[in-house]
Formats: C-alpha cells, structure tokens, sequence
C-alpha cells in the first residue's frame, strides 16, 4: 500500500507539469530513469542496527561501494572534498535536509520562488523514501558512527528540485519530434553558482542509438548548448546516470523497440538512453558531460543497467549501484538499500570533489578532473570490455595517484623519464638527501605534477655485516732497487685490515688514505726516494685497470653513468722531511663513479677527479710506544652527465681524520695494541643545483631551481681497540678488535653500535 500511494503521488504530479517521459529511480523495477525499487522489497527502510559500523571497515556490506570505488586507499582516505569547499550540485527531487545523513551539512537549495510556492521544492512525505535525498547522501552524506556516508562528506552541496515520474513497467523510447529542453534553464544555473559538478539521475526512455544526431539535436538543441559551456575555461561537470532499461519488455508497437530487443522481446541495453548518451554524437561534449552504468559487489554490469556502449572510454564509467546503503528520508526508518544507475551516478560525481580536492593547488578545472577520473579507471578486473564498462569501474585511488609513465619536466630540453632515476651515495655522503624534507617533482601523463619525497630516489651506502675498520690499500714489502735512493714496491691490496703490522722503517700506515680507497686497481707502483739531506719521497701509482662496482653500490644494480668502461687510476707524493712528520699531495680519477657512489637517470653524475692532501704526525714516545695523527682535505669536481635535471654541482669538500697510539711487543716481540679515534671520508660541502618544472598551474608548468645537499646530518667517529699477533703459520696474523661508533654512516638518525670482530689474515 504505501508503494503505491508513494508512485501514484509522483507520477500525478509528473502528469501535471506534462512530463510523464521523465523518469527516475524510485518509482519501479528497472525505471528508465537512473534507479529502480526492486520487486523484493530492495527499497524497504532498514533500521540503524542493519548498517553497522561507520567507514573503515570497508568490507562491511554497507560501505562496500565505497571501498569498491577505492574511497579507502591509501591516498583517497585523506580527502573529504572540505578542505578546499568544493561545490556540488544535485538537480533531482526535493533533498529532505533534515535526514541523520544531511543534518548540518552544508547544503543549499536554489530553486525559485515559484517552485517552493508550487510545493515542488518541499520533500515528500516523511513516510516515504526521497529519491533526491537518497542520491544527496551518497555524495555528502556525514561521516559519523551511524549509517552510511557519503563519498565527499565535506562538500558543499547545491539542490534544485523537480519533479520526476515514473515510466510504466513496459519500456517505451519517446518520439523526440518535439522539444525536450525542460531542464536547460536549470542547468545554466547551476554552471552560473559555480558548481564544479552536477549530477543528473534521471533521463528519457530511448537509447541514444535509436536516434539521429539531427533528431537529438532538433530535440535538446539548447540542452546540449548550455552542457557545451562554449567559452568557458573551467567547465562544469554533468553526471547523468545512463538508465535502467535493460531486460524491460520493450513496447511491441513502438517501432523503436525493433532494434534494440532480443529474441524475448526485451531491451537489449548496449548503449546509455538519450540524455546520458549525448556525448556519443556531440564530441564537444566530452570530458564533461559523463555517463554511469551501474555495477554489483563482484563488478559485474547490473542486469538492469544500460552499458556505455563502444568507443565510450572518454565518456562513459562504470560505479556501484545495486544493493546500495541511502538515506531515504523516512524519519521512521531513515536508511534503505536502493538499485540503479541513479545511485551509481553520485558516487562519481563525488569523486569528483575529492579529486579536485586533491589538485587544488594545481588550480585543476572540473573537466580536467573528469577527464583524469575516466583515465584511471580500473581495468584491471575480469571481463572487463570498453563496450560494457566504458572507461572501466571508478577507482578515486587510481585517480589520486600519477597516472602512465612519469617525467621529469625541463624547459629547453625533452621531458625525463623517471623510471631509472636512483642515487647510490658513498659512505662519505651518510644519510644526506635521504633524510630531508626535500621532494621532486614529477608529472604523470595526463600533466599532473607529483611531489615525491627526495628519498624514494636515494640508496643508502651498501655496507658489510661489520662496519668497515681501515682502508684497503698499502705499500707492501716486495720492492725492486733501481739506484742507491730509488726502489720500486708492487702493492698487493690488503682486505684483512691488518696493514699496521708491518715492520718497515718507514711505517706504511703514514701512506694509508681513504682516497685510494676509492679506487678499484690493486697494482700499485712505488717509486721511493731517500735523500739524506731533504728527506725522503714516495711516489705513487695506482691505476689503469676498469672501473668496477663501488663498494657502496649493490652489485646487481649499474653503476656506470655513461657510455662504456672507464678507467680508474691515481697517484700522490708523499713526503717526510723530519721522522715524524709527513705530508702527502695526491690525484685521482675514479671514472664513472663519484667518491664510491653512483646515480643514473635524471640525477646522473660523473666524476672529474679528485685533488687532496694529507698531514701524518707520527711520533715516537719509546721502544714500544707510537702515536700516530692523520688528517686529510679534499676537493673533488664532479658533473652531470647530459640528460639530467641537474644544472650544477658544487665542488665536493671532504675531510678524514684519525688519532691513534700504538704499543708494540706487548705480550711478545710479534704483537702489538693500538687504540684509535677515526673519522671516515665525510663531504663537507656540496650542492646539487636543479633546475626543472616544479609544480603547474591549470594551464601554465613552473620551472625553478633547487639546491640539494650532500651534506650528512652527522659526523661518525669510531673509537677502535686492536690486538693484532702474528701467527705460527707463515704470513698469518690474528687481530682482535671492538669498536664503538658514535654516529654510523654519518647519520644523526641511527643508533650508536658496538662491535667485536675477529680477523685471521694469511697473505701469499
């Protein structure tokens, strides 16, 4: 009884204004219009006990559009459509604000003063489900600890009320050899408040195939005029639900029906009706006018709902429609669970507010945000096909995150690919860059600028299980005399970290520094000249060997930054005027990486060369007592290669340094115990200069620089205890060592370690 009263009320008052052929959702089964009220009893009011818990709990029956539609993604679940007062629209029948779901909400109606006196503009009866309520609460419904909610519960929201009826159980296309522009004037209206979209869930019986483009435009001439926006730069969206009208028994003798029928004699929906089908024969109109099919909780079309039809990717979606959670506007029983397009429509033009929400700092236009929500649509589903689902099933995450292939965008240059860009820093970088608050700015394919954190792009420094105790390269004891003051010494590099035991009268560990380190060649040459009245010389070479992985690069990764293999190669002077002072000046060229570290892609550099010099005190207190100081300065020059977003790059300044005292013969004539203070390879100074696109407003990208630093947050210092002996076993020692490490990896952010470690080195 109260269904009947509640459709023979509508459609008596859809007869009187002579618009019988309008029709929308709430009336029967498979209306054409946008929505339906099943047979079973789908429309029934439902108590707030049968809904549960609010949003966050996705899979809870009440929510699943809204977790359908990816509202719950890491991204979509931070957005409301609030923050930035986006504006919606909904012209339907009247919106009973007074619902739990549209208490307080931010809602105003803008129909005229003749319409509120007519009575069109007040609500029906509070026993009987509002269909203009039902599609408001799906867009901004409140998110609270009842009932459903809407997908932009924050949005401001425009009503216009009109009356709509309900088409009889047989489906009967109009004949459209009239006007048809009932709506035209309101339409404008909205666009003139400045809504950013309005949906539209209702619509005529007819599929838009079943006309001509002539006829249609004859028919809704100043319809699609105002839905066109000629001239305007920021167009407003129209969301119009695609019908109901599939499987309805199609009028026998409505010569419309012959070719959209099946066998059975009932409508075979494989396009939207007229009015969501516009875009189909008026290009213009794409972009921003969209039509919505409706889907299950499995993603499968709707029995009752129209298809978008082929070649409808750019104006068609698909969004959740059927056993959906609605305010009804019954104050007895104020939810109910609705089918149809009408109720799949709202869900879109929702999204629509939260992705303007998102980019709108990006001054992003209403049509831009349609045209992004059509590309990022899922696909991805089983069965999917552009002729049943158009651009695919909404997906407000998708749309949230860059979409296609990203770059970086440069002002007198081609854009960059993003994909392979990483930095591998050396251990002397620590955690600079990764640790910042800086971000790059990328572009996906539709345009659209992305701040990504700087450390999505920076690999920390790849290190051993134990930190790394002493540099690897020494002077070793094989030597050739070519005259009385020179010799020649072939270095084999030691890996052990036992070089200190050596017992030359010259003391190798003067000649150890962090800068040959650097370098992969293990075949050095020594040129050692005493002069009795100057001092002694050392000269070194190390090189002419291929480039190999960094020590602090994975081995799986690339490391190279340009064509080719590069070689490596260095050499340095090393002179003691006195016994116990030294000094060292040296060069070297590391080829393709950059003091250890490497990048590639829109961050590539190359190293130049790297100049530095060096400073020993090495003093001895008695027969068994040495102290020993180092300290070294550096300045390396490194570039970009040619397709970077890199203008510049500072010189590198880097320091080491290390104190340590030495006792000999502590056990035996072979042993020896050495504590020490160190500090490895640490950059000092360095700045990338940038210069890229950094944001983009509506129509116009931003190219500026920015400066990135290679400086570390923190300075490691190792405070180290060896005991080294030399073993039976020819050329064999044992050393024994813990270390504590204040600061590891240069790195303010990472706990201080303690270490023990146990080595065994045999040298052949």
């Amino acid at each position: 009884m109260f269904r009947s009263r509640f459709i023979s009320f509508l459609c008596r008052r859809a007869v009187g204004l002579g618009l019988v052929a309008v029709t929308f959702a709430a009336c029967s089964s498979g209306s054409s219009g946008g929505g339906s009220v099943s047979s079973s009893g789908s429309f029934r009011g439902l108590p707030l006990s049968a809904f549960g818990s609010e949003f966050g709990e996705p899979d809870h029956p009440n929510n699943y559009g809204l977790s359908l539609i990816a509202a719950d993604g890491e991204t979509a679940r931070n957005y409301d459509g609030g923050s930035s007062e986006r504006l919606l629209g909904v012209l339907d029948t009247a919106v009973f604000a007074n619902s739990p779901e549209l208490e307080g909400q931010n809602i105003r109606n803008i129909n005229r003063p003749e319409d509120r006196a007519s009575g069109i503009f007040n609500p029906l009866l509070a026993t009987e489900l509002s269909h203009g309520t039902a599609v408001a609460s799906i867009m901004v419904g409140r998110r609270d600890d009842r009932g459903m909610r809407g997908v932009a519960y924050n949005a401001r929201l425009l009503t216009y009320a009109i009356p709509l009826g309900s088409p009889a159980r047989i489906y009967n296309p109009i004949d459209i050899n009239g006007n048809y522009d009932f709506y035209a004037s309101t339409m404008q209206r909205f666009i003139t408040e400045g809504a950013e979209a309005v949906n539209m869930s209702f619509g005529w019986s007819g599929l838009i195939t079943s006309y001509t483009q002539q006829s249609v435009q004859a028919a809704f001439g100043q319809t699609i005029a105002v839905l066109r926006q000629s001239g305007q730069a920021r167009r407003t969206v129209f969301v119009i639900s695609a019908g109901n009208a599939h499987g309805r028994p199609c009028a026998p003798r409505n010569p419309l029906c012959a070719d959209i029928v099946d066998g059975n004699g009932n409508v075979d929906a494989t396009h939207p009706e007229v009015l969501a089908g516009l875009p189909r024969y008026f290009d213009e109109l794409r972009g921003h006018v969209v039509a919505v099919a409706a889907v299950d909780g499995n993603r499968a079309l709707a029995g009752f709902s129209n298809a978008c039809g082929a070649d409808s990717a750019t104006w068609c979606i698909a969004a959740p429609g059927v056993n959906v959670a609605v305010a009804s506007g019954n104050d007895g029983q104020p939810y109910a669970r609705v089918n149809g397009t009408s109720f799949a429509a709202p869900y879109v033009t929702g999204a629509i507010a939260i992705i303007l929400e998102r980019f709108s700092a990006q001054d992003m236009t209403p049509q831009e945000a349609a045209t992004r929500m059509l590309a990022t649509a899922d696909k991805s589903f089983t069965g999917y096909d552009e002729a049943t689902y158009g651009a695919g099933i909404l997906s407000i995450e998708n749309a949230l995150q860059p979409a296609g292939m990203t770059v970086f965008m440069r002002a007198a240059a081609p854009p960059l690919t993003v994909a392979p860009t990483v930095v591998y820093l050396p251990y002397s970088a620590g955690d600079a860059l990764r640790h910042s608050n800086g971000t790059l700015t990328l572009f996906d394919s539709l345009g659209v600028a992305f701040r990504v954190p700087l450390r999505h792009f920076i690999r920390a420094p790849a290190q051993p299980l134990f930190f790394r105790r002493l540099p690897r390269h020494t002077l070793a004891e094989r030597t050739h005399r070519v005259t009385d003051t020179w010799l020649i010494a072939r270095n084999v590099a030691i890996d052990a970290h036992l070089p200190f035991l050596s017992t030359a009268r010259n003391s190798p560990s003067s000649l150890h520094n962090p800068y040959f380190e650097l370098l992969s060649s293990t075949a050095t040459t020594v040129l050692h000249h005493r002069h009795t009245r100057y001092g002694t010389f050392h000269i070194a070479v190390t090189g002419a060997t291929p480039a190999s992985t960094p020590a602090s690069t994975p081995a799986s990764t690339p490391t190279s930054t340009s064509e080719g293999s590069q070689l490596q190669w260095g050499s340095f002077i090393h002179y003691t005027p006195v016994p116990f002072v030294s000094a060292q000046l040296g060069y070297i060229d590391e080829g393709a990486p950059w003091l250890g570290g490497s990048s590639q892609g829109a961050l590539a550099i190359e190293a130049r060369h790297t100049l530095y010099g060096n400073i020993n005190i090495h003093q001895r207190l008695s027969d068994n007592w040495h102290v020993l100081a180092r300290g070294f300065v550096g300045q390396s020059t490194v570039a970009p290669t040619t397709q970077t977003i890199i203008e510049t790059i500072t010189p590198l300044i880097t320091t080491a340094f290390s104190v340590s005292v030495r006792r000999q013969a502590v056990f035996h004539p072979n042993d020896q115990l050495r504590l020490q203070l160190h500090q490895p390879l640490r950059i000092e100074r360095g700045t990338l200069q940038l210069n890229y696109g950094t944001w983009r407003t509506s129509d116009t990208i931003i190219y500026s620089k920015q400066a990135l630093s290679l400086t570390p947050s923190a300075r490691e210092q190792r405070l180290s205890m060896d005991y080294a002996t030399q073993l039976p076993l020819k050329n064999s020692a044992l050393t024994v060592s813990v270390d504590y490490i204040h600061n590891p990896y240069h790195s303010a952010h990472r706990k201080n370690a303690l270490q023990a470690t146990f080595d065994i080195a045999i040298t052949f």
